[in-house]
């Protein structure tokens, strides 16, 4: 039996359809709705237990995966310039207000896809024996959503990618030189100068690889890159020592 909440979930919350599509896009679900009913009393039992907190964020969460996977199908067919809102919400089966809640406009909505989706990418990989690969996940992103990022490169919403790619880009050497640099005194200021020159190398080779068509294999461009600056980031280091 079906409960009365589970019931009422589904006919009157349009976070409701977009859990059906969430299954439907991203697991291949096949089984019936009731085993989705029994999924959302789940939810609704731990957001009635936890000050409709935890539910409150996972549909939240489930929603924005909803709206960011429709955008990223569309930008496969046409580009950006030529995607409106109300294609997202009726490829959702959901109202403007609905996406209005979770967003401001596409472009917050494409932001989004890159803070929160595509940052996970790195995956913690940002110490000095393991920045290849942390590196090498980012060209992974890319390739694994080459339509989104291409349509994002040729539009003018191409800050949004190249902001992803400083920020982890960033991320991923500041962890190298915070590693690197534990034992030697430095100023801050000057392992962020360190960090941003090697940042803009490396974005740089990114854009490069992107603006010709991602053809090159990405395990190249890291070995190549690796043999370039290998013992470069401690000699930089050791040269801004502040007890010299």
């Amino acid at each position: 039996m079906i409960s009365s909440v589970a019931q009422n979930a589904w006919k009157s919350a349009v976070t409701s359809k977009i859990i059906y599509k969430f299954f439907r896009w991203f697991s291949n679900f096949k089984q019936n709705k009731l085993n989705i009913f029994n999924y959302i009393d789940d939810i609704l039992y731990i957001s009635s237990n936890q000050n409709n907190i935890v539910g409150g964020i996972f549909m939240s969460q489930i929603t924005k995966k909803a709206f960011a996977a429709s955008l990223k199908r569309m930008l496969s067919q046409k580009p950006l310039d030529k995607i409106k809102v109300i294609d997202i919400t009726e490829d959702c089966e959901v109202n403007r207000q609905t996406f209005y809640y979770h967003f401001k406009d596409i472009y917050d909505l494409l932001e989004w896809i890159y803070t929160h989706e595509a940052s996970k990418a790195l995956d913690g990989k940002k110490t000095y024996d393991t920045w290849q690969q942390g590196f090498n996940h980012i060209f992974n992103y890319i390739l694994e959503n080459k339509s989104f990022a291409l349509n994002t490169f040729n539009s003018v919403s191409r800050e949004y990618l190249e902001r992803y790619l400083y920020n982890e880009t960033y991320t991923l050497l500041m962890g190298v030189i915070e590693e690197k640099s534990k034992d030697i005194p430095i100023r801050e200021k000057d392992k962020i100068f360190i960090a941003d020159f090697y940042k803009y190398a490396f974005v740089g080779i990114l854009l490069d690889w992107i603006k010709k068509g991602m053809k090159e294999n990405p395990k190249d461009i890291i070995d190549r890159l690796n043999t370039l600056i290998y013992g470069n980031i401690e000699e930089a280091l050791e040269r801004y020592r502040t007890d010299n």
